[in-house]
């Protein structure tokens, strides 16, 4: 099936082809490729003229682009000639020689465009002082005296005066051939020439959107190349969640939404910043794609506004998503791998030994109670070998490993291989930081929960440690700190238990050793109040 471009290019053929038709127009949206696709037709022949209109005052100035690029077309003498001519008349004043280049143009008009093709480009982007009407009555001219063919590849929607061009469109054109291409289309254009692992996504993101302007494919897709070079060995999946924002971002950068949402006003609102003016139907497009308001939005906005990239910023920001990705596909790799083991029917021993080779390089990956529930999980299924192989991979990295105490920690011996005990009996513990009696209590009043290593504090606690906390603490802390032993020395939890009985007897000690004290009031009249 064609492509509206390949079906447009055969059209704009056809028409050239046709002596009927002697001023045709390619019309079509800016950037939608109208120049890229008369460039892909257009022969390399002295018959075809090509100028821009882009800034010309009269038509006068036309007549000079017309007579310059007829020059480059001529060869030998006749062109060394010519471009003599042209320097000379440039640089002698018309008052002295009686002639200037415009009048060469002029003189030599019917000779330069007799038989031709003329291509004029960027008729609506024209000085101001030109009118339409004259560059077309010049066409016009051209075509019904000298025989040229003309070709006009404009933007009719950047037209000033619509009304005039559809007056003169109707007397004048012959073929209108009107370009609009897909979004699919104009994306291959704009993506020819770039290799990188991002383009299929971003394609998808394009169309999703509808962006049909190729030049704004093509600069927002310069923008995705700057902004994640450096990330091209991210998972799939995070492509998937990013690409699409800085696409996003990119096409309201260069103004490709229809409705004109402006980068400014996305990143006000993202990142809750006040607004002149709200625009509800932007807040509803910004709510619906979900733009979040994170460190990746931060740079990729800086981007697109400073023109520079934040690398070592932006590795940190996928450093610990990538390795969250890694984790889960690690996980659901080594799951699905047992759930194959016992109920795949045509589960055989080289699938198994070649998922263990695949898995060798991260098998310490694996915690201590993964590595048993493979290993047993193989010796039930009869690969005994592959289990013990496995088994000696993890236990070589564990001997290497400063920290392998902390993986074997909640072993038990009955529940392992003997070779993986043997291992942690070899193993001295790390030393565990002491954590202070005063740590533990002010640790349970912001959570409460109490940690394992919390528990043990209190339970080891002493009336001595108490006394010394006790005195330790500050105006701030002292009245949750005596109301909380109170308030749950009644627990069960014997820890509790013993550290109210340590608290209360080091409150008597002080009480009683320093009555004159303000810490020694404060906790006889509180022991006092509760007749203890």
């Amino acid at each position: 099936m064609k492509t509206s471009i390949q079906t447009a290019a055969d059209a704009l053929q056809n028409a050239l082809s046709n002596p009927a038709y002697k001023v045709i127009a390619l019309t079509g949206k800016w950037g939608t490729g109208k120049t890229h696709l008369w460039q892909t037709l257009s022969p390399k022949s002295k018959d075809i003229l090509e100028i821009s209109a882009f800034g010309v005052k009269s038509v006068e100035d036309i007549k000079i682009k017309l007579f310059q690029d007829s020059v480059k077309l001529i060869n030998g003498k006749t062109k060394d000639f010519a471009a003599s001519a042209i320097s000379v008349l440039e640089a002698i004043p018309k008052k002295f020689l009686g002639l200037s280049i415009s009048d060469a143009a002029l003189t030599l008009l019917p000779q330069m465009v007799k038989g031709k093709t003329i291509v004029i480009d960027d008729i609506e982007r024209k000085n101001k002082s030109l009118e339409i009407s004259e560059i077309l009555g010049l066409i016009n001219e051209c075509a019904g005296k000298y025989g040229a063919k003309f070709l006009l590849i404009l933007n009719t929607d950047s037209m000033e005066d619509k009304q005039l061009w559809q007056g003169l469109h109707e007397k004048i054109i012959d073929k209108e051939i009107a370009l609009n291409p897909s979004p699919e289309d104009s994306f291959k254009i704009a993506a020819d020439g770039l290799n990188t692992p991002l383009i299929a996504i971003a394609k998808e993101v394009f169309a999703e959107h509808k962006i049909k302007n190729i030049r704004i494919i093509k600069k927002t897709l310069q923008a995705l190349v700057e902004i994640m070079p450096k990330q091209n060995s991210l998972p799939e999946s995070l492509y998937r969640a990013y690409i699409p924002t800085v696409i996003f971002l990119g096409i309201c950068y260069f103004r490709g939404f229809s409705n004109g949402l402006t980068l400014d006003y996305l990143a006000n609102h993202i990142f809750m910043q006040p607004q002149e003016s709200e625009n509800e139907e932007w807040n509803v497009m910004i709510n619906k794609f979900s733009i979040r308001a994170n460190k990746f939005s931060e740079l990729a906005i800086d981007y697109f506004r400073l023109g520079v990239t934040g690398h070592e910023d932006m590795a940190l920001f996928f450093k610990p998503l990538k390795e969250n990705v890694q984790r889960a596909e690690f996980q659901n790799r080594l799951e699905a791998f047992t759930t194959e083991l016992y109920w795949n029917l045509e589960q055989t021993e080289s699938h198994v030994q070649s998922f263990l080779q695949s898995l060798r390089k991260d098998i310490y990956r694996l915690d201590a109670g993964q590595i048993v529930r493979l290993f047993d999980d193989l010796q039930l299924h009869g690969y005994s070998k592959e289990a013990e192989s496995s088994l000696s991979a993890w236990l070589k990295e564990a001997e290497g490993d400063a920290d392998a105490y902390k993986k074997l920690e909640y072993v038990y011996r009955e529940r392992v291989p003997k070779r993986l005990w043997e291992l942690k009996a070899k193993l001295n513990p790390p030393k565990e930081n002491i954590l202070s009696l005063k740590d533990a209590v002010q640790n349970y009043l912001l959570k409460s929960q109490l940690t394992q290593k919390e528990i043990n504090t209190l339970s080891s606690s002493t009336f001595l440690e108490y006394e010394a906390t006790l005195m330790s603490l500050t105006t701030a802390e002292l009245k949750d700190f005596f109301e909380l032993h109170f308030r749950l020395g009644e627990k069960r939890e014997s820890y509790w238990r013993s550290a109210q009985e340590n608290f209360i007897v080091a409150c008597k000690n002080i009480s009683t050793t320093a009555p004159d004290t303000r810490l020694g009031k404060i906790l006889y009249r509180e022991l006092k109040l509760r007749k203890i």
